[in-house]
């Protein structure tokens, strides 16, 4: 399953990586898969991290002290070259979405997967989207709608983003299985956990996990012209444009009331600095 950043096409895997990116495919943190880097110091001299010899490559740590992780969003050195671990592409995969009316609902779907995710019970991805998220990644800003007011009111996001009927945020998830009797069960069990707690749910048709890593991911990059007054079109370079994004990556327990808290922490910030509510949520170990 080859690294996918969720960015441009010609976006660095290895960059993507350095930063702690978090991926747009089955690997959601690619940084967790690097094995071993090969680095340039500012004196010339070459370093290379990992474990060597016969495991080279197939163990993420080597034996005693690891000083890999010094070079991952520093800049302490250049990285010349980069081992990843590939996961093995899953012979079922079947994608579904659903919706989830509000923080309340969001906080209390968290808590009732924890103990499956925990278990390792379901191979399954998740990433959930705000709903003015969703609006910016198809942009642009809607300025007549809004009299050229920002941040973007409450009220309209129902217009932009009709498909989730009201819905604060969006679900969208992958669930894996080595053949379709254990998908059925799979998916059997995921219904049990999402229906009633969420809205809408929709499973898609069941393909293999090579013809869904062949599928083009949508570019992230919308967001840094969710604001511009003119439209994206086949522009890949924000500097050029002269917008662009900060992105805050920041970790969370898996409980409900820990998320509560934090946008308890995070809306009035953003209120105050007129930014919209763009997040989203990669729903990663439980």
């Amino acid at each position: 399953w080859p690294p996918r950043t969720g960015g441009p096409a010609d976006g660095s895997v290895v960059g993507h990586a350095l930063a702690r990116g978090l991926g747009a495919g089955w690997p959601q943190s690619p940084s967790e898969t690097v094995t071993g880097l090969e680095l340039v110091l500012a004196d010339g001299r070459v370093l290379r991290t990992g474990v060597r010899g016969a495991l080279q490559g197939l163990r993420r740590a080597p034996l005693g002290p690891d000083a890999g992780g010094l070079f991952f969003q520093s800049s302490l050195a250049v990285v010349t070259a980069m081992t990843m671990q590939l996961q093995p592409v899953p012979p079922q995969v079947q994608e579904l979405q659903a919706c989830i009316d509000d923080d309340g609902q969001l906080a209390a779907l968290l808590d009732a997967l924890r103990p499956t995710l925990q278990r390792g019970l379901l191979p399954l991805t998740l990433q959930i989207f705000d709903a003015c998220e969703v609006a910016a990644l198809r942009g642009p800003y809607p300025w007549a709608a809004t009299d050229g007011r920002t941040p973007l009111p409450a009220a309209l996001l129902p217009t932009l983003v009709p498909e989730l009927g009201g819905a604060r945020w969006l679900l969208r998830g992958i669930l894996a299985a080595e053949d379709p009797v254990l998908l059925e069960a799979g998916r059997a069990r995921l219904t049990t956990l999402l229906e009633g707690r969420t809205r809408r749910l929709r499973f898609e048709t069941p393909c293999t996990g090579a013809a869904l890593a062949e599928r083009p991911v949508r570019d992230g990059m919308n967001l840094a012209w969710w604001r511009t007054r003119e439209s994206r079109g086949t522009q890949t370079d924000p500097a050029a444009a002269n917008c662009g994004l900060r992105w805050l990556a920041v970790s969370l327990p898996h409980r409900g009331a820990d998320l509560l808290r934090a946008l308890v922490v995070l809306d009035p910030l953003l209120a105050a600095a007129g930014l919209d509510r763009c997040l989203s949520l990669r729903v990663l170990d439980g």
